[in-house]
């Protein structure tokens, strides 16, 4: 691997060594990968929560690619960033459905609680408040979502707490929700029986060991190893 010598030299905040050991550890970790650019700056992004023009040039140096790509890549998706934000993104969802359960009126009560306008930053630097389509929470609209979580049926004063929990250091760690929203067992389901989202809620969804555990791979374990190539074709036939 060569030396990352435009980021250990570059004299600016955004790459302290600090920010430039991490930026180069993330590039290892993908170099040489089919497509690497991608997973680059999503783990870039995650270093300072957005990727300055001085990470953007080490990126295309190091994956010898245009610096034109980069930025091209990177401003293509709404979530990603080249410029500094707040440390948590509130993203008030806009939609049809949520703004007929009074999403602007929302939206009003979220500027005034944290006195910014959208697209600003809190004076403490905590949140960055923007507006967005659909997060395909209509069950639970009007809703926004901090970061990758979603909240949903919002008033006043959930609004309120949120924030105040936000601020207080109490943000919510996706990683240890099993829904986004609702559990969707909750909703009137058809009269067959749960197949694909038979265990959701269930298993720790990053859990290879723990999908085995519930029978995860079985039918194309017999399918590889007790079947013939005739039986499975068949089989596909059948189910239709």
């Amino acid at each position: 691997m060569t030396p990352l010598g435009p980021c250990v030299s570059a004299p600016t905040v955004q790459l302290r060594q600090e920010v430039c050991t991490r930026l180069e550890a993330t590039i290892a970790r993908h170099r040489g990968k089919v497509g690497p650019l991608l997973p680059v700056l999503q783990d870039a992004h995650r270093i300072l929560g957005y990727i300055p023009l001085e990470m953007q040039q080490v990126i295309a140096a190091e994956l010898n690619i245009a610096g034109s790509q980069v930025f091209d890549t990177l401003s293509f998706y709404s979530m990603a960033a080249w410029q500094p934000k707040g440390k948590h993104i509130i993203r008030l969802c806009h939609s049809p459905c949520c703004h007929v359960t009074d999403a602007d009126n929302l939206l009003k009560i979220i500027q005034e609680e944290l006195e910014v306008e959208v697209g600003g930053v809190t004076a403490d630097r905590l949140f960055t408040l923007e507006l967005t389509a659909c997060l395909g929470a209509c069950e639970v609209s009007p809703a926004m979502q901090i970061d990758e979580v979603v909240f949903g049926n919002l008033n006043r004063d959930k609004v309120r707490q949120i924030l105040a929990d936000y601020r207080d250091g109490k943000a919510v760690d996706y990683r240890r929700l099993p829904y986004s929203t609702r559990d969707f067992r909750e909703f009137t389901q058809g009269p067959h029986e749960l197949v694909l989202l038979n265990n959701v809620g269930r298993i720790d969804p990053m859990s290879i060991d723990a999908y085995l555990a519930r029978g995860g791979y079985d039918a194309l374990k017999q399918a590889v190893t007790t079947m013939t190539p005739a039986e499975v074709v068949e089989m596909v036939k059948t189910s239709g």
